[in-house]
């Protein structure tokens, strides 16, 4: 057992490029990366003053955003829980904040084929944002009729967003 937040966890994931790293976000307004062969917590991010719903590596360590993660939360700091923030492993520091959604975002995901992320928010609706250009979605898409809380890229096509709510 690793302790790694003083508030729940509310997922975790395996890093894609080094298997002994794992991300946990917490209800605590950290996102912690933790590493099984030292047995606690190497990074810490502190980007949310409520829970950080969910936080994901960027999937493929040959990219350029090696060492990059995505979070989505409640009460960004500098802002409310709308945004959607960019961190760098490498410097600590968060690279971009993306005002994603009207409501709370819920959820998030990267494409492996792309510098293209999707968010889910309580404004029932999915939003794609092109890494490269944050400034305004490249599509929203409509017709959940409640918030968007889970979403997942297909691992097999570059052409498939799965969305629960």
């Amino acid at each position: 057992q690793i302790p790694t937040h003083v508030k729940e966890i509310n997922s975790i994931k395996c890093s894609h490029f080094e298997p002994r790293l794992f991300l946990t976000p917490g209800s605590d307004g950290f996102v912690k990366i933790s590493d099984l062969n030292v047995g606690k917590a190497v990074f810490n991010f502190m980007g949310h003053r409520g829970q950080v719903h969910e936080a994901v590596f960027h999937p493929t360590s040959r990219h350029q955003n090696y060492g990059l993660i995505i979070q989505c939360g409640h009460d960004c700091f500098g802002g409310l829980g709308r945004q959607l923030q960019n961190l760098d492993v490498k410097t600590q520091k968060n690279a971009v904040a993306i005002p994603a959604h009207m409501q709370e975002v819920l959820t998030c995901d990267f494409s492996k084929y792309e510098d293209i992320i999707a968010t889910g928010s309580g404004d029932n609706t999915i939003r794609l944002w092109d890494l490269r250009m944050v400034s305004r979605p490249l599509i929203m898409l409509l017709g959940h009729r409640y918030a968007v809380k889970k979403l997942r890229y297909s691992p097999f096509s570059a052409n498939h967003l799965l969305s629960a709510s």
